[in-house]
């Protein structure tokens, strides 16, 4: 059966290459193919909307793939979005799920309707509102959510508390991240409730505006600050969770480019990114306790000055140099691709005083920054819009010239 009619992608993408183990890759690409998923899964609705947007593309080449969609209607002045998302794997049928009822997050749902979310911050919570309004803050398919929990008394007081969403076997290991956030010099988000059953974990709210926004409006604070609530990090007894891998980040790169850039110039680029990193990627072992993906929107600056941690769920062994190179290495992308000048001073900051503070080889922490660089350069093909093939290039090429610093 074909349906009346099927919405056209926003704009234009160029498909991957063929993959042999997911031949039903580049259907994820064709608008009719998809909508006809949709429309299979959930019925035709009354009105085809005006297009779909591909909002992310979560692939690992050879063994599955999940690509996010946005099904836009206009509506007078407005647009109405609807996620939805189709994920493969090879052997079985496509899996098609839209917001909130995504099975590899059983908590979404119930956490993001308002009777429902009432129910769960009583028993889990404690709190007992007469109203609860809920707003999605971020969304990413099959993987996690955080929702805001606006909670009312009855009384004229109002709570601000966070949802954060995820596959109940990773609650566990968030919560010990948790425990040994809040032992660091940073200020942290209480953790106040739980469902292990469905993987949500409530927190509160922490007023303030991220780094990345303060050292754009000129405002950042001090790095000794930064270098500080890290320090403290580094101090701590390792949780049991799972170690940062460089191997695994870089293969899993390496597969991902050799896949989706086939005889570009972005495939060269890539070539020499890993040829300069590999001597890199072989020598590294865990040496620390680490934040393990530390950089300037994880970390929010209060009204009063503090400075808290609002996303530790990587803490674990790891590598205390790594931190302070993915911090730069996301100063660099910003100051290189947004052509910021605060961004670019404020990182050749962190980079200095981090070498005083803590006596390390100059030559060490660069080439750190340059494999964070090169991870961060996968980020063009999970979010694909047109050009992200130029895009990917330019990330490695910036790679290449941190790796170079090192030499």
């Amino acid at each position: 059966m074909v349906t009346r009619q099927s919405p056209p992608f926003e704009s234009e993408i160029e498909r991957p290459p063929v993959d042999g183990g997911l031949p039903s890759l580049s259907d994820l690409f064709d608008s009719d193919w998809v909508w006809q998923r949709y429309v299979d899964k959930f019925g035709e609705p009354e009105e085809t909307p005006g297009h779909l947007r591909i909002s992310q593309f979560d692939y690992h080449p050879q063994a599955r793939a999940v690509v996010s969609y946005v099904a836009e209607r206009a509506w007078d002045d407005f647009v109405i979005e609807e996620p939805f998302a189709i994920r493969i794997k090879p052997g079985a049928a496509p899996r098609v799920f839209r917001y909130p009822a995504d099975p590899y997050l059983p908590g979404l749902a119930p956490a993001s309707t308002g009777p429902e979310a009432h129910a769960l911050i009583a028993r889990h919570v404690g709190m007992r509102p007469i109203r609860v309004q809920v707003e999605t803050v971020r969304y990413r398919s099959a993987r996690r959510g955080v929702l805001r929990h606006r909670v009312y008394d009855g009384r004229g007081n109002e709570a601000t508390l966070f949802a954060r969403v995820m596959q109940p076997a990773r609650l566990p290991a968030f919560m010990a991240t948790g425990v040994a956030a809040a032992r660091s010099p940073f200020l942290t988000p209480r953790l106040v409730g739980a469902s292990e059953d469905l993987g949500i974990v409530w927190m509160t709210a922490i007023p303030g505006e991220t780094v990345r926004r303060a050292i754009q409006e000129f405002r950042a604070p001090p790095v000794d600050g930064l270098l500080t609530g890290l320090a403290g990090i580094w101090a701590l007894d390792a949780p049991e969770t799972r170690p940062l891998d460089v191997r695994a980040g870089f293969e899993s790169g390496r597969r991902l480019f050799a896949q989706m850039l086939g005889e570009s110039p972005a495939s060269a680029a890539a070539g020499e990114a890993e040829a300069r990193l590999e001597d890199f990627v072989e020598s590294w072992l865990p040496t620390a306790n680490a934040h393990n993906d530390f950089y300037d929107d994880q970390v929010i600056v209060t009204p009063e000055g503090e400075v808290a941690l609002v996303d530790f769920e990587e803490i674990g062994p790891g590598d205390p140099m790594m931190d302070v190179a993915n911090l730069s290495a996301h100063l660099s992308w910003i100051s290189r691709f947004g052509d910021n000048r605060a961004t670019a001073a404020y990182r050749r900051e962190v980079r200095e005083a981090a070498l005083r503070r803590f006596r390390w080889d100059p030559h060490e922490l660069t080439v750190r920054e340059a494999y964070c660089i090169y991870r961060l350069s996968t980020n063009a093909v999970r979010h694909l819009r047109p050009g992200w093939k130029e895009e990917t290039e330019k990330g490695l090429r910036l790679a290449l010239a941190v790796a170079a610093e090192a030499s």
